[in-house]
């Protein structure tokens, strides 16, 4: 069986995959086991995997690679692949488990993509319980937070659900049935903002013409009419833009703490990046390396990396290391103004002027924010759901007591909401 692995020059945080496609009940021996909470850094994902070597295949797949021991490396994985689906750790196991499925895309979108990055990826799929292709159910897709990817919310987690887990309970609870897709978008940039950038690829692209449509044709589900985006942090941010740019493509959108009300979530985390930034000449390409040549990534530094890696999505500048500029001259801090009205573009509140119409077409907008934000992402999202008020655009919107980490229990309620509008 050919393994591939990405080494960490080309894609930083991801660790050795397979080319095999499988099926399995998720939370099973077989699993990935291994992930590090980064919930402290802002805007980041639930969970997220960085150490999948941790598992018993990536051990397996280390000892192929290195050609040590190979017989004992092919018993492990034949014992990988026969671990029974009744060993999984769960909270609750007698809630009926859907499965979640493995696979494999190979993208032609992404090829020749400006970072470089892998275009093999795998893709996670979950269907419910006793779901077969008879059953022709709506899509809903996964965008996670920056530092992570689909297959963060996949992965089992030792203090409460993942998202899988999650469906299940909810399905269990009376939620209508759908079928959900957990992409890999995951770049050298440490994130994704899932829209085309000439800095980072086509990955709005990626999603709906590769991945939507992967999953539709193998597992008969969405269509026009039932396709769903969710996302939180920057996740949130690409269900907003997605609402906005492809109301042709997705008829309901879930919008957790999306990032929105640029100057209030960048401007002052950016003169905090320049205090880091002024240790290493100004020059974001030698910050990076040093910060990737360390044995261990600091909260602040990690910050830092995901402030400057917007510039690649809203203001890329090919020229520069990975395609990163700042909207401000590092010395005085004054912003420059053509960059920063670039980067303004792209905050959904500004788009909402050119844009927002076509959320009209949508059957369901749903939004949500802690009313304490750490990265004072509440106020854009008041921003934007007072001009879908004024424009008369149904939507929702709660704020709950919390700020943006550990959220993941408004899932309860959106996904949910999503389910039931794209199944009326």
């Amino acid at each position: 069986m050919p393994y591939q692995q990405f080494r960490p020059a080309e894609h930083p945080l991801a660790a050795s995959t397979t080319t095999s496609t499988n099926k399995t009940s998720h939370n099973n021996a077989g699993a990935p086991k291994s992930a590090t909470s980064v919930q402290r850094g802002r805007r980041s994902a639930a969970s997220v995997s960085v150490s999948r070597n941790a598992t018993i295949g990536g051990i397996v797949r280390t000892m192929l690679q290195r050609r040590v021991a190979p017989a004992v490396g092919q018993r492990l994985l034949a014992k990988q692949q026969a671990a029974p689906h009744n060993c999984a750790m769960r909270r609750d196991h007698s809630t009926p488990r859907g499965e979640v499925h493995r696979l494999r895309h190979n993208s032609d979108v992404l090829q020749g993509n400006p970072l470089d990055d892998p275009t093999e990826r795998e893709l996670h799929i979950w269907t419910p319980p006793g779901w077969s292709a008879a059953e022709s159910l709506p899509l809903l897709v996964d965008l996670t937070g920056y530092w992570g990817c689909g297959l963060g919310h996949t992965n089992w987690r030792p203090a409460g659900e993942n998202v899988p887990e999650r469906l299940d309970r909810l399905v269990a609870e009376g939620m209508p049935r759908v079928i959900v897709a957990f992409p890999d978008c995951f770049t050298k940039l440490y994130g994704n903002q899932y829209l085309n950038s000439a800095g980072s690829g086509r990955y709005a692209d990626y999603v709906c013409d590769e991945i939507v449509a992967t999953v539709e044709a193998k597992f008969n589900c969405g269509g026009a009419g039932r396709r769903g985006v969710f996302g939180k942090s920057s996740g949130g941010y690409g269900a907003a833009w997605h609402g906005m740019n492809r109301s042709d493509f997705w008829s309901a959108i879930a919008i957790n703490s999306g990032d929105m009300g640029f100057d209030a979530l960048y401007i002052a985390a950016l003169f905090e990046d320049l205090d880091l930034l002024r240790k290493h000449d100004n020059s974001i390409e030698k910050f990076v390396r040093h910060v990737e040549a360390q044995p261990k990534m600091k909260d602040k530094e990690r910050m830092a990396l995901m402030d400057f890696a917007q510039g690649a999505f809203y203001d890329p500048d090919p020229t520069q290391f990975r395609n990163m500029r700042l909207p401000l001259d590092p010395v005085t801090g004054e912003l420059i103004a053509e960059r920063w009205d670039n980067w303004m573009k792209h905050d959904p509140v500004v788009m909402f002027d050119t844009l927002g119409e076509n959320l009209r077409k949508l059957k369901l907008i749903y939004m949500d924010c802690g009313d304490h934000d750490q990265f004072r992402i509440h106020y854009g999202m008041r921003r934007f759901a007072k001009k879908l008020a004024a424009a008369g655009i149904v939507h929702t919107y709660e704020e709950y007591d919390d700020d943006h980490s550990d959220v993941d229990y408004r899932m309860d309620v959106f996904l949910p909401a999503l389910a039931k509008a794209l199944s009326a």
